[in-house]
């Protein structure tokens, strides 16, 4: 009988999830944001949700994927002040 055991799982490391999820809540508390085309795939509602997937984020190939990059170019710089 052969069995096989993948360590890890598809998808980006929770840790990094909610990590992306602060910066979004900095980002909109900060910066112009246009949430619906920007992030709005980054979602607080499903805590399966792979960040891996989410728009403008991209991981590295292996199993457990870090996030390696942020496409972050449509923000309004300066930061507002409120």
């Amino acid at each position: 009988m052969l069995q096989l055991q993948l360590k890890g799982c598809v998808g980006c490391l929770e840790t990094e999830r909610m990590g992306l999820l602060q910066l979004k809540s900095y980002l909109k508390n900060g910066f112009e944001v246009e949430e619906e085309s920007m992030m709005k795939s980054w979602s607080h509602d499903d805590p399966s949700s792979d960040c891996c997937l989410w728009k403008r984020v991209k991981c590295s190939d292996s199993i457990g994927g870090h996030v390696v990059h942020l496409s972050l170019d449509e923000l309004s710089y300066p930061p507002t002040m409120s």
